[in-house]
């Protein structure tokens, strides 16, 4: 059986480490917090009184408690030491729901403090309920992963999502290097080329008129030596007439 001093003594405690640790304690936003798309907001939290917290990075995040998931950082080296707010535009993200928090964390300290979660409406004050009722632990808390809109299209922090969208960056950046290549090619290499084509064009012309006279000087001869064949035959034929003529007359006489 544990004593009642021991159950007394361990709300002491959890305050006595806490002012050990002084680190910045959020307060705002919190589960009441509705801001929209485009709208200026504020974080708030309580200083270090420690004096440590002189690097504090805030960052937008999303996803269940044992699986955060960044959207976007707001803002780096903020000294939670003699600061305790922030203003920073409400970016566009999706679903436009109650399934987003603020991460603070300092090089001060190996735990990062978070707020609770907040709702962040579209522009036209429209959210959607979140997609999960329960965390992964079975805590009624729910939650949803939400991501940036950027040029109309969803973009999350996810690793496997940044593996995907680094590869096909990658290919993009490839294919545009190639295009830019392709087009940035020097205008005397073009001409060369268009020369090029156009001398061999002139050539095929060349050569192809050259072929046609060839061949017309070939039928002309070919007709000519046609002709002196026929003429010669016709010379020949008409000797061998005379011939028979002679022969036939000489034996009648």
């Amino acid at each position: 059986m544990f004593s009642k001093s021991l159950f007394t003594a361990l709300p002491l405690l959890a305050a006595f480490t806490t002012l050990v640790r002084a680190d910045v304690i959020p307060s705002s936003p919190d589960g009441s917090t509705i801001v929209k798309v485009g709208a200026t907001a504020e974080a708030l939290w309580t200083k270090d009184s420690n004096g440590t917290w002189t690097d504090v990075t805030v960052k937008l995040m999303t996803g269940d408690n044992f699986n955060m998931v960044e959207v976007t950082t707001l803002a780096e080296n903020v000294d939670g030491t003699t600061t305790d707010s922030l203003s920073w535009t409400v970016p566009e993200v999706t679903p436009n729901s109650k399934i987003y928090f603020l991460q603070f964390s300092s090089n001060a300290s190996t735990t990062p403090e978070w707020t609770t979660r907040f709702t962040i409406a579209a522009a036209d004050g429209t959210t959607t309920d979140p997609t999960n009722s329960t965390q992964p632990g079975g805590a009624s808390i729910p939650w949803g992963t939400g991501s940036l809109v950027a040029d109309g299209n969803s973009t999350t922090g996810s690793t496997a999502s940044s593996s995907s969208n680094s590869t096909s960056a990658i290919i993009s950046s490839s294919s545009s290097m190639s295009m830019s290549s392709s087009s940035s090619a020097l205008p005397s290499t073009s001409a060369a080329i268009v020369a090029v084509s156009n001398s061999a064009s002139s050539m095929a012309t060349s050569m192809t008129r050259s072929a046609s006279s060839s061949s017309s000087a070939a039928a002309a001869s070919a007709t000519a030596a046609a002709a002196n064949s026929g003429a010669t035959t016709v010379q020949v034929a008409g000797g061998l007439v005379a011939l028979v003529g002679f022969v036939a007359g000489f034996m009648v006489l």
